[in-house]
This record gives C-alpha cells, sequence and structure tokens, in this order.
C-alpha cells in the first residue's frame, strides 16, 4: 500500500491513459485524492467541494481501495449506485491490479419478494387485476434466472410504483426469518454479501434508515467499516428529516387492508369478520381523507379539532381497534395474520401519536402537519434539524466520514452544511471546475416584469424568451421548472406553437424521458423536481438550459416555513440563513446538468430579474461559475447560433 503522500503517482498517466477513455491528468482531482487518503489514514472527517469535471468519484475511490480499508459509498441517486458498483469500481480494481470484495445493497422496494410475488400470483383478490396477473407472471419469468434478484433489471419500478407492493416487502409485512422463502430471498442474500464486503455501495435513503433504525436492510454494516464516503452530501439534512422523525401515510393503511383481503382469500374466504373489519377501516380512512380535503386550513389544530375532522379522526381509531381485535384472533392460523396484526398494532399507535396535539411536540424543535392530496393524505412530525441526530454518528473516533458534493459551500464557506449536518471537526477542501465556464457557456437574465411564479411571468418567459431562442436551436434545450403549474402551462404552450419534439416529465418515467431525450437529434426536455439534480444528460448535444425562476423553498412548505420561523425567532433570519443557502444550493445543481464535458457549449438563462434588483442578487450570481452574460435576446440567439455550440 502505498503511503498518502504517494497516491498521486496512481493519476500518472502510465496508470489511466489506456484504460480510461479521455483521460487527462487533473491537479484538482490529485489533490482530493491526497486528501482522501490523508483523512483514511488519520481517521479523520472531510468535507470537499468538487466542481463538475474535477473526476471526484475516482478521487475518493482510488484511496479508498488503495488503503484496505472496508468502507461504505453512499450516494443520493439510484443511477449514480448502479455505475459505481456495476462500472467504476471494477474499473478502478482492474486498473490497479488488486482484489477488493465489492457488494451493492439497496432498499427494498428495489428487491423481488419471493414469498409475496407467488402469493399473489395465487390469489384471485379483486385486488389483483388481470393486468397485475400479466405482469406478475413477467416478473416470476425473470426471477427464475436473475443472479441479483434487482426488480429494474425487468421492469421500470418508476412506472410499476401501483403493483410494486405486490412483489416487493417492507419492513412492516416481512415475515423476516420466520418465512418460507428465506433461502431465496435476494433482499436477505444482498445483506449477507454486503456483511463480508471491503467496500458495500448503498444510497442516502438506507444509509439514514439504518442510522434511525427505522429498517434492518442494512443492520450492523455501520460498526465492521472504517470509512464512509457520501457523495452528493448536500442532500443529507433534507432525507434525514423523513427518518429521525414520524410520519404515517393512508397509502400504509390502504396496503394493510389490501393484505389482510389477499390472506382471508388464500385461506378460503372463512374469517369474514376480518373482512368487515378491514373494509371498515379502509372506508374510515377514505372519509378522513374526505372531511380533511374539504377544509381550506392547514393547520393541524383546525385539522384535529374541527367537529367533522375529529370524528372521522374517531371513527378511524375505532375501526383500528376492531381490525386488531380481530386479527388478534386468528392470529395463530398463519404467519400472515400475525405479522397483519403487529402491522395493525404500529399503525393504531402512529397513528394516535400523530393525531393528537402534545405542547412538546409542537414545540420549536418539531413541525406537526398533514399532506393533503386527491389521492389520500400523509400525518408527518418532522425535526427542524437534524444535527443533533447525525453528530452523534458523525463524531464518532473510530471512522472518517467523507462529505463530497459539487455543491456544498455557500458564499465560499462551509459554514451552513457544518450547521445542517452537525460537523464539529472536519477538514475542509474547494476545488474548481477545470471547465472554462467563460468560453464555454452564456448567461442571460432577462426584465421579465411580471413576478415570477405568476402565470403572468410564466406566459412572458416561455412566449417571448423561450419560443425565439428554440427556433434556432442548434440541437437540444432543457428546461426546468420550481413548480408543476409552470411545468404544465409551458407544455401547453410548447405543443402549441413550437415544433421541437418535447418530452415532459410525468408523461412517462424519468428513466425513459432521458433515454428518449439523448436517442433523439433535436428537442426539447421540461422537468421539475428530481431533475434538477442527479441526471447526465452528458453526450446528448445539449446547448440551452433555462430555469424559470430561483428555487427558493416554497412558501407552503411547512418544515421550510417551520424552519424559517424557528430562525427568525432565535433572533437570526430566516430568509438569509435558510431559504437563500437553500436556493443557490438548487441553483447551482440545476446549471450543472448543462456543461458535462470540456467540449460542450451551451446558452444560460435564468428567468428571474429578481437577480438583478434584489441585494441578494449578486450573491447569487456570484455562486455560479464565471461566466459571459449577455445583454438582450438578439445577443442570445446570436450565441446560441454560433457554430460549435451545442454540436461539438
Amino acid at each position: 500500500m502505498k503511503p498518502a503522500s504517494d497516491i498521486d503517482r496512481y493519476f500518472d498517466d502510465g496508470w489511466w491513459a489506456d484504460a480510461v477513455d479521455g483521460y487527462r491528468p487533473r491537479q484538482a482531482q490529485q489533490e482530493m485524492a491526497a486528501a482522501v487518503a490523508t483523512a483514511l489514514s488519520d481517521r479523520q472527517n472531510l468535507l470537499v467541494e468538487a466542481g463538475t469535471g474535477t473526476g471526484k468519484t475516482y478521487a475518493y475511490l482510488l484511496p479508498l481501495i488503495v488503503s484496505g480499508k472496508r468502507g461504505i459509498v453512499s450516494t443520493g441517486t439510484r443511477n449514480l449506485q448502479d455505475q459505481l458498483y456495476l462500472r467504476d469500481i471494477p474499473k478502478m480494481l482492474e486498473i490497479i491490479g488488486v482484489s477488493r470484495r465489492i457488494a451493492m445493497l439497496k432498499g427494498r422496494r428495489n428487491y423481488v419478494c419471493p414469498y409475496r410475488l407467488e402469493k399473489h400470483l395465487q390469489t384471485t383478490s379483486s385486488l389483483v387485476s388481470r393486468l397485475n396477473q400479466a405482469n406478475l407472471v413477467t416478473v416470476r419469468e425473470w426471477s427464475s434466472q436473475t443472479l441479483t434478484g434487482d426488480l429494474s433489471e425487468v421492469i421500470d419500478t418508476e412506472s410499476a410504483s401501483d403493483w410494486l407492493p405486490l412483489v416487493t416487502s417492507t419492513i412492516d409485512n416481512c415475515l423476516g426469518h420466520r418465512c418460507p422463502q428465506i433461502d431465496r430471498c435476494p433482499l436477505y442474500r444482498a445483506r449477507e454479501k454486503a456483511l463480508v464486503a471491503d467496500i458495500v455501495v448503498i444510497n442516502h435513503h438506507l444509509l439514514l434508515a439504518d442510522l434511525a433504525n427505522t429498517d434492518d436492510a442494512a443492520t450492523s454494516l455501520l460498526p465492521g467499516v472504517d470509512v464512509l464516503v457520501l457523495d452528493e452530501a448536500h442532500q443529507l439534512a433534507a432525507i434525514s428529516r423523513q427518518f429521525f422523525g414520524h410520519r404515517v401515510s393512508s397509502r400504509q393503511f390502504a396496503e394493510l387492508t389490501r393484505d389482510i383481503e389477499d390472506e382471508v382469500v388464500r385461506l378460503g374466504r372463512e374469517d369474514d369478520a376480518v373482512l368487515q373489519a378491514s373494509n371498515g377501516l379502509l372506508q374510515a380512512i377514505e372519509g378522513l381523507a374526505v372531511a380533511w380535503n374539504k377544509m381550506p386550513s392547514a393547520d393541524v389544530v383546525d385539522l384535529f379539532t374541527e367537529p367533522e375532522a375529529r370524528a372521522a379522526i374517531e371513527t378511524v381509531n375505532l375501526a383500528l381497534a376492531a381490525v386488531v381485535s380481530t386479527l388478534d384472533s386468528v392470529r395463530a392460523r398463519s404467519r400472515e395474520y400475525e405479522v397483519l396484526c403487529q402491522r395493525a398494532l404500529k399503525l393504531t399507535d402512529s397513528f394516535a401519536l400523530l393525531t393528537e396535539l402534545d405542547p412538546e411536540m409542537e414545540s420549536r424543535r418539531h413541525v406537526h402537519w398533514v399532506d393533503r392530496s386527491p389521492e389520500g393524505f400523509g400525518l408527518h412530525l418532522s425535526p427542524l434539524s437534524v444535527a443533533e441526530d447525525l453528530a452523534a454518528f458523525i463524531g464518532a473516533p473510530d471512522k472518517a466520514w467523507i462529505f463530497c458534493s459539487a455543491t456544498m459551500s455557500v458564499d465560499g464557506q462551509f459554514d451552513y452544511v457544518r450547521a445542517q449536518l452537525g460537523i464539529e471537526e472536519a477538514d475542509t477542501l474547494q476545488l474548481q471546475s477545470p471547465f472554462d465556464f467563460s468560453r464555454q457557456v452564456a448567461g442571460w437574465v432577462p426584465r421579465i416584469e411580471a413576478l415570477p411564479g405568476t402565470q403572468s411571468h410564466t406566459r412572458t418567459l416561455i412566449h417571448d424568451i423561450c419560443l425565439p431562442l428554440l427556433s434556432t436551436l442548434p440541437r437540444k434545450a432543457l428546461m426546468l421548472f420550481t413548480s408543476y403549474r409552470a411545468l404544465h402551462m409551458a407544455a401547453e404552450m410548447l405543443a402549441e406553437h413550437c415544433r421541437l419534439s418535447c418530452w415532459v416529465q410525468g408523461t412517462a418515467s424519468r428513466d425513459a424521458l432521458l433515454r428518449q431525450f439523448k436517442d433523439a437529434d433535436k428537442g426539447v426536455l421540461l422537468a421539475t423536481q428530481s431533475f434538477w439534480e442527479g441526471i447526465d444528460v452528458r453526450g446528448a448535444g445539449l446547448s440551452l438550459l433555462v430555469i424559470d425562476k430561483l428555487p427558493f423553498p416554497s412558501p407552503g412548505d411547512p418544515v421550510a416555513g417551520a424552519i424559517m420561523a424557528s430562525m427568525d425567532a432565535d433572533g437570526g433570519n430566516g430568509f438569509r440563513d435558510y431559504s437563500l443557502p437553500e436556493a443557490v444550493t438548487t441553483l447551482r445543481q440545476g446549471f450543472g446538468r448543462l456543461i458535462r464535458e470540456e467540449t460542450d457549449r451551451g446558452l444560460f438563462v435564468l428567468g428571474d430579474s429578481r437577480v438583478l434588483s434584489k441585494p441578494y442578487g449578486r450573491a447569487v450570481l456570484d455562486s455560479l461559475p464565471p461566466i459571459r452574460w449577455l445583454q438582450d435576446l438578439d445577443e442570445a440567439r446570436a450565441t446560441l447560433e454560433q457554430t460549435g455550440y451545442g454540436c461539438e
């Protein structure tokens, strides 16, 4: 093993030039690799911001592999997880010429559950439709040949969300070691492989579920590792709030009643009382959803005390008690009934906790809120800060934690991410992108009088700005929106006035849209939310990126609102200390979709002229790489038309 100070010799041309297409030595990559090697050697924590094109993946993988230490690499997206396990780590092991045991572990919903698959193939329940039966047969044929049990091999799991629960397990419905098909369980096989691997590739949701002890899929991994590398670490705080709080949804009740019906059918339809209690619970949940959706107020005090809503809550409590009672009376008949009874008890406790107005829960440490939609509801108790929860793990002296991202600093400092994640002791490293943005990117902020976020603003942006630019588009454009309302309005206008092919988020799965977009010669992709980061359109010929407005947290987001209110109450400034840093981080992520290679050229349009008039505008623009700013539409069109933009 090479000492940390010698790690840079692995980046010599002789090691990589023949093995990695287009490789050339990058000073920033070598600096990051040396810093990671030192952190591993000294068991220290490290925060690294590495700009796009730095090569940060190899910069953290190389020292981890060479060190011989056991490690976990956690990613922000499933695509990056697959890329690391299937391509990057094997390639690096081959180049260096060493052997390491590697494993990949995903969440439960990614693996087929043989027991639930066979059970639903055999049932005649009304909940298993003819179409679903055909899907189940496809999965069964694949499952007899797969080596991993990873459902992404055979189906688009995003598009199959309606019937996916029929062939996967959850922590609630898994029979565990009592399952008759435990020996065939892909999840347990993946878990056993991970327990003995030198490097395990997981994702942030699975890591945080393990830290918060809310799932058993990764249990016992952490004590045995020396280092944790967290890629796309800027996502951690937001994801952590999902696991260090409490939540329950109407979907969980629907899945419970579906599984009860399936078990009653499987056992010969003899337990009418169980089925009646289950149907009563489903009706009670639907009644509560109707009552809440009729109420204009989003305040939990109103939602829990208004007479009709309170009556509906009590009806759910009574229905849950009936389900628990009837399941308890038959639990000896099957393993499933026993597990279903435990699930019903757990939901009873969670629902009672989350529908009570406890003064301690309403403190400034948490926000208590209800998410309502035509499809159902979710009850949440979310911590405003996860710093204390995470600090208990990150501060452990026996492990090195490596946090890296292309967007982790705010105004050149790491104070914001430190405070969010509870990181007290850590070295920091900030590395600029090797791309020449001043040559590769031109930017324009059109002056639009309408307030960003209004229909008038969206209409002006599309009609007066985007349509003229798209008429001269060399190849492809990506348009990112901060709301579905703006997305759909833009899609309707382009469908009427633009002759280019358009792909719109929501019309197909994310993976399918990206494949179609990349394979086409020309066109426009319109998206929001999940497309702002974690997607790579490298090689797609992207020449235009439009972001409709600054991505401030939604004013209707109860968590964001509570965080800012808490900061204000403590004498701070919620906008300056939370909303603005969040917007800057998201904007930088969205901007990062445009330039992925040194040969890329593009035009960036930010449709929010507040950056030209508000006091915070300069800080927002300075957070972006140094690009050449344009003045008007004619200059933007001429720039877009220039030879080489989007066509190299």
